[in-house]
């Protein structure tokens, strides 16, 4: 039997305001996971439901939304296939989502150094037992042998400072010993349960 096709999932990070850190590095994973995805002929998958990204009219839309007009902006190869879900508000819920909407696929992730870093992404996979692979965009691009103008961003004191809190979350959560429904997922739920 052959191995099943991938999936490619950008872990999007936000809220993202323009010309910051946070939106040059998600510029930076969903060029990368686009030129994977058109290279492999695999969907790009969209799952970032949180609502926090300002449209700068006041409404607040959700990452997969950001994430679309993000690459309608960018004049990238033609997909595949575009799919945007509208669920997961953390990147255990991401990997989740898609992992159920797409079974038995791989996942092929792309992340950053924060929200999320890709050690931590790894850790989600691992605590959820989840086929993924996780990159950062210039590891998958040489991975893949895709030939980019693309420069890897570096992350400053911000990136350092969020996922230092992370980590020290994920700790938490590895103390109280509950894998089913660890801390950080619980947090998580919480937190997104009261974003508008």
């Amino acid at each position: 039997m052959a191995d099943p096709d991938p999936v490619i999932l950008p872990l999007f990070r936000a809220p993202v305001r323009k010309q910051n850190t946070a939106y040059r590095d998600n510029l930076a994973r969903l060029e990368a996971a686009a030129r994977v995805a058109d290279t492999l002929s695999a969907p790009l998958v969209l799952a970032e439901g949180w609502k926090s990204n300002d449209r700068g009219d006041g409404i607040l839309v959700d990452g997969t939304d950001t994430a679309q007009a993000m690459l309608d902006d960018m004049g990238l190869p033609k997909l595949a296939e575009v799919i945007r879900l509208h669920v997961s508000c953390c990147t255990w819920q991401e990997f989740a989502t898609v992992h159920e909407r797409f079974p038995g696929r791989p996942i092929i992730a792309l992340a950053g150094s924060a929200c999320p870093s890709v050690r931590r992404a790894r850790r989600v996979c691992r605590i959820q037992g989840l086929d993924a692979q996780v990159y950062a965009p210039c590891e998958a691009l040489e991975l893949f042998e895709i030939k980019s103008g693309f420069k890897a961003l570096r992350g400053g004191y911000a990136d350092a400072f969020h996922e230092g809190i992370n980590w020290l979350v994920h700790g938490i959560s590895s103390m109280e010993r509950r894998w089913e429904d660890p801390f950080e997922f619980r947090l998580a739920r919480r937190l997104r349960n009261r974003a508008p």
